[in-house]
């Protein structure tokens, strides 16, 4: 299959033609910057690595004094130095005074061709081939697409999310050459990353009392507790109890409001829990989730608390082929007291504030939350 944009020629008749679109002055702040389009409402199209290709290019972009300007989109993106709403007449100007646009394939992509202006587009759910832009000289375009699963989807759902297999560090050299920075020693490698990596998580170890954390918190009961920390967490958070005993039904009722759900790991399938207990949780609305270590014993216990959730915990993954030398990111963190730890064997080793991968069952039981990469030194 040829271009779309052939396609609706041959099917209407009429002859190709570059957009006749009419600029309106915006007050752009900025001499150099880079366009990127995050309006896309198709699920197959949306690239959900934008943020951390943000954050790998931040430091250099900002030395070379060159901005991001998001257009469209709910919510500004983790790295964007403006976010703007305007008339597709003043998005036409601010595209056309750009370095290059970044996003999918869209119209504006279509109209930075039409003006020459450098493109990067990802490709979700259909061959760059068919919806390249069109117009615009053959060396100011860079189309990215994923090692396709047979065919893309051509739809807009994609539930493989392939435009995600696009590696952040292949869309930042391409920005870095198409600013003229390509000389740059830019040497990252993605080794993994995991499903639930952009999750943001933030556990406390309620032995004493930190202040300034998000208003949402998981309470981790089961790594320590100490009881005034507790009962602070869960007067002035919002608080999910993870847990390995059963918290006083005198604490829930003084909390209510603030105690969204219980996360209860059960140590023992034979422990019995008081049907009064279940019965408390319903009249103060809070949700409770029966965790086993033992996959053996979940038929046992769905039987033994049918009107309940019953979860296997978290499992050891294989561990990655990675060098001794490979770090990670994650959005989910532990602190307790003034410290703060990436995962919970950095937090039993009592390793803060580190970024180094640990080759331990702890660690890899948590992979799903982390990126994991390689990087030379100084580079």
């Amino acid at each position: 299959m040829s271009h779309l944009l052939h396609e609706y020629s041959k099917s209407l008749g009429v002859k190709a033609s570059k957009p006749d679109l009419q600029q309106h002055f915006f007050p752009c702040l900025d001499e150099k910057y880079i366009v990127f389009y995050d309006a896309e409402q198709s699920q197959s199209k949306i690239y959900k690595h934008y943020s951390t290709v943000f954050q790998l290019l931040k430091e250099t972009l900002d030395k070379n004094n060159i901005k991001i300007y998001q257009i469209g989109g709910k919510n500004a993106i983790t790295g964007v130095n403006r976010h703007l709403s305007c008339s597709l007449k003043n998005e036409a100007y601010i595209v056309s005074k750009s370095l290059l646009y970044l996003g999918p394939d869209s119209y504006l992509a279509q109209y930075a061709s039409s003006q020459d202006v450098k493109t990067i587009t990802l490709h979700g759910n259909n061959y760059a081939s068919n919806t390249k832009p069109f117009w615009g000289s053959f060396k100011n375009k860079a189309c990215l697409e994923p090692e396709w699963d047979a065919r893309p989807c051509f739809s807009n759902q994609d539930p493989q999310r392939q435009i995600d297999s696009i590696k952040p560090e292949v869309v930042c050299k391409k920005i870095l050459e198409f600013c003229g920075l390509e000389d740059l020693n830019f040497n990252f490698k993605t080794i993994n990353i995991g499903d639930s990596y952009y999750q943001k998580i933030v556990e406390v170890v309620p032995t004493e009392i930190t202040k300034g954390l998000p208003k949402s918190l998981f309470v981790r009961i089961d790594y320590g507790v100490a009881e005034e920390a507790l009962l602070y967490y869960c007067a002035n958070h919002e608080v999910v109890l993870v847990t390995d005993q059963l918290p006083q039904v005198n604490m829930l009722v003084q909390f209510r409001n603030n105690i969204k759900r219980i996360l209860y790991t059960i140590q023992d399938k034979n422990d019995t829990i008081p049907e009064e207990y279940f019965e408390a949780l319903k009249k103060l609305n809070i949700d409770f989730i029966l965790l086993s270590d033992e996959e053996g014993d979940l038929p046992y216990l769905r039987n033994q608390y049918f009107e309940n959730q019953v979860h296997l915990k978290d499992q050891e993954c294989d561990a990655i082929d990675c060098s001794s030398n490979a770090k990670f990111l994650t959005n989910k963190k532990i602190v307790e007291a003034d410290k703060v730890y990436t995962s919970y064997a950095h937090y039993k080793k009592g390793l803060d504030s580190c970024d180094k991968v640990l080759d331990t069952p702890e660690y890899w039981e948590e992979s799903k939350h982390f990126y994991i990469y390689e990087q030379e030194e100084g580079s």
